[in-house]
């Protein structure tokens, strides 16, 4: 290629994304800073469990969260939307491992008042 290495190429486009990753995180960061508020505000990561692998859906919801580094567990409320009993037990004893409360619609506004 004319005296071009193909492996510099490779390199310098890698360096070129790295560095716009970087650029974004930093702006990020400085924007969270500037349009942060003074008031005290309590955000709640719901997961709405069904009957269709709601065993599966918490354990990769608690995965997610973790990956975003989402570390409060009481900020995480799982939320029965219908699950046959069986499932609900298991989900009842993962729930207990994570720390993380389970209930149903009828008692969200009585654990968020808790809160």
């Amino acid at each position: 290629m004319n005296g071009v290495n193909v492996v510099e190429v490779v390199l310098c486009l890698v360096a070129v994304v790295l560095s716009l990753v970087g650029l974004t995180t930093i702006i990020k960061g400085i924007s969270f800073a500037v349009f942060k508020s003074n008031r005290k505000q309590s955000f709640y990561h719901l997961i709405r469990l069904d009957e269709n692998d709601a065993d599966i859906a918490l354990q990769d919801a608690a995965a997610q969260l973790n990956y975003q580094g989402v570390i409060n567990r009481k900020a995480v409320i799982a939320v029965d939307m219908g699950m046959t009993q069986p499932m609900r037990k298991i989900c009842k004893s993962i729930c207990n491992d994570m720390n993380i409360p389970l209930c149903k619609p009828e008692e969200l506004i009585t654990i968020l008042k808790e809160k």
